[in-house]
C-alpha cells in the first residue's frame, strides 16, 4: 500500500541516500546502506515465504539492525513484533504463542520461531506493529496498530514538531515501546541521523550529545534524574534544541532542573498510550507548569472527554479520561472480550483520572488502573502475583508501586512462604531471572505472615503500600 510506514520511509532514503542515516556502537549507515541491507533483508524474507499480514517477531536492543527489520518486514507485507533480545525464553514462548510468528530476525538473521503456521488473523489485516503491554489483567496484551493509524499518528506529531534533515536524534529508550519507536520513525521519515545506544547510562548521553551534535534526545524522567544526579554541580548543555518527554508527569521541581540543564532546549512532554498509538497530548515549553500532572493540550486528530460513572463532568472536576481518536488500535490479539471493555462507545477508556484546568490544560490526578509506572516502563503488577504464585514453595503474593524519587515509582512484592519453607532472595530471584524481563523484576521483595485484605476479601494493594511507606516490613525486607 502506497501510504504505509515502509513507503514514507523508502521515499526518504531516495531522496537522502548520501546523508547519515543511523549510528550505533557497530554500524553507521547512510540512506542508501540502509536502503541495500532492507533490500536485502526483503528477499531472504520472500524465500521464506512470508505471508501477508503475518506477524514476524523482531528481537531488538537499539541497533541500526533493528530498524533495518522493520522495514524489511513492512516492505515483504508482514506485521513487526518488537521484543528485545534479552527477552527470556518463558516469555520469548508466551509472545510467539500469542503472536503466532512462525520467524524472528535477529541481526539481520532471519531464524524459525518453531511456531507451527498457523492462518492470519483478521485484525492482523495491513497491520504495522504488535506491540507487547502490560496491563491490570496481568496477563501481556497484544496491542495491535495499523500502518494506518500509526502513520496518521506521526503525520499528527510531526505539525507539532517539524523533523527535518538538520534532526540529530538520540535514541537511549528501547523500541520495544511505542515512544522510542516514533521517535526513530519520525527521524527516519524527514531525512534526520538517528544516533542509537544499546543501554542508557548518563556518561554516554553525555558522550553523545556532545560527539554527534545532537539536537534532539527522548528520555524518560527516571533517565533526567539520573542525569542530574550525575551532572552536580550543574554545568548547562547548550546544544540541545528539544527533549521528548514522557511516561510519567515529570514535575515543576524536576522540570525547573531540566531547564537549567538545557537552558536552549524546549522541553516537550507528551501523554499517550500504545493503544492511541501514543502522544494524545502534548506540551511543548521552556516554562514549566504549576501542576505536577499538567500533560498539555490534545494533538492533532484527538477528541476527549472527562467522566465519572458515565456521565461528563464540568471542568475542574476530576474523572476519567477518555479518547476517541481515528489513530486507535485495530484491538487486542486474540482477546476480543478485553477490546470490548477497553472502549466506552468510541472513546478508549484510559483509565487515569484527570481534570480540565480553566486555561484548558488536561492534568492527571490518579491513576485508576493499578498499573505500576516505574523508569517510564507500565508493569502490571498481577502478572508478578501470578508468576511469584507458581514458585513451590510460596502461598501468596501481592505487588504494589511504592513512590521513588528516582524511578517515580519502585516494585515491591509481598510473599507469604508455605510452611516449612526457607526459600530466600537469592533462590527466589534466581527463579525468577529467566521467567520475567528484566525491567518487571521486584525492587523490594517483603517476607510476611499475611496479605492485606480490603472488604471483599481480595488482596489490597493499596493499604500494602501504606504499610511499607510506614516501615511495617522494613525489619523483613531484602533488596
Amino acid at each position: 500500500m502506497s501510504g504505509d510506514l515502509a513507503h514514507s520511509i523508502a521515499m526518504s532514503c531516495e531522496i537522502h541516500r548520501s546523508r547519515r542515516a543511523i549510528s550505533d556502537e557497530m554500524e553507521d549507515l547512510t540512506y542508501g546502506d540502509f536502503a541495500e541491507r532492507t533490500g536485502a533483508l526483503v528477499d531472504r524474507l520472500c524465500e521464506c515465504q512470508l505471508r501477508k499480514d503475518e506477524p514476524v517477531i523482531v528481537r531488538v536492543s537499539n541497533r541500526a539492525a533493528d530498524l533495518v527489520a522493520f522495514q524489511a518486514v513492512w516492505l515483504a507485507g508482514g506485521v513487526v513484533v518488537p521484543l528485545h533480545t534479552d527477552t527470556p525464553p518463558a516469555v520469548l514462548a508466551e509472545a510467539v504463542s500469542t503472536t503466532g510468528a512462525s520467524l524472528m530476525v535477529d541481526n539481520y538473521r532471519i531464524v524459525p520461531s518453531g511456531q507451527r503456521e498457523v492462518p492470519v488473523n483478521p485484525l492482523l489485516r495491513d497491520a504495522a506493529l504488535v506491540v507487547l503491554t502490560s496491563g491490570s489483567t496481568g496477563k501481556p496484551k497484544g496491542v495491535v496498530l495499523s500502518h494506518r493509524a500509526f502513520l496518521g499518528k506521526l503525520e499528527a506529531i510531526q505539525t507539532r514538531l517539524s523533523f527535518d534533515y538538520d534532526t540529530r536524534t538520540l535514541l537511549v529508550l528501547q523500541i520495544t515501546f511505542s515512544f522510542g519507536i516514533w521517535t526513530s520513525l519520525l527521524t527516519l521519515q524527514h531525512g534526520g541521523h538517528l544516533t542509537m545506544r544499546r543501554k542508557f547510562s548518563p556518561a554516554g548521553v553525555w558522550d553523545a550529545l556532545s560527539r554527534d551534535a545532537i539536537t534532539d534526545v527522548a528520555l524518560v524522567p527516571t533517565m533526567i534524574r539520573a542525569l542530574l544526579a550525575d551532572r552536580q554541580p550543574i554545568i548547562p548543555c547548550e546544544t540541545l534544541r528539544r527533549l521528548l518527554t514522557g511516561g510519567e508527569p515529570m514535575g515543576t521541581a524536576l522540570g525547573e532542573a531540566t531547564l537549567k540543564l538545557f537552558p536552549k532546549a524546549d522541553i516537550v512532554d507528551v501523554y499517550g498510550l500504545t493503544e492511541t498509538s501514543t502522544s494524545d497530548f502534548m506540551s511543548i515549553s521552556k516554562v514549566v507548569s504549576g501542576a505536577s500532572g499538567a500533560i498539555g493540550r490534545p494533538t492533532p486528530g484527538i477528541e476527549f472527554r472527562i467522566v465519572d460513572a458515565g456521565v461528563e463532568v464540568n471542568p475542574g472536576q476530576p474523572g476519567e479520561l477518555q479518547i476517541k481518536t481515528p489513530f486507535v488500535m485495530n484491538g487486542y490479539l486474540n482477546e476480543p472480550d478485553l477490546t470490548e471493555a477497553a472502549f466506552d462507545g468510541a472513546f478508549f477508556k484510559t483509565g487515569d483520572l484527570a481534570r480540565q484546568r480553566a486555561d484548558g490544560v488536561i492534568e492527571l490526578v490518579g491513576r485508576a488502573k493499578e498499573v505500576i509506572s516505574r523508569g517510564g516502563n507500565k508493569i502490571a503488577p498481577l502478572e508478578l502475583d501470578n508468576l511469584l504464585a507458581r514458585h513451590p514453595d510460596v502461598a501468596a503474593a501481592l505487588t504494589t508501586g511504592v513512590p521513588d524519587e528516582l524511578l517515580g515509582e519502585k516494585v515491591h512484592i509481598l510473599v507469604l512462604t508455605r510452611a516449612g519453607s526457607d526459600l530466600d532472595e537469592s533462590r527466589l530471584r534466581a527463579w525468577l531471572a529467566d521467567k520475567l524481563e528484566r525491567f518487571k523484576h521486584p525492587d523490594v521483595i517483603h517476607f510476611g505472615i499475611d496479605i492485606p485484605l480490603n472488604r471483599s476479601g481480595k488482596g489490597d494493594r493499596r493499604v500494602l503500600r501504606e504499610h511499607i511507606l510506614a516501615n511495617v516490613y522494613k525489619t523483613r525486607a531484602i533488596s
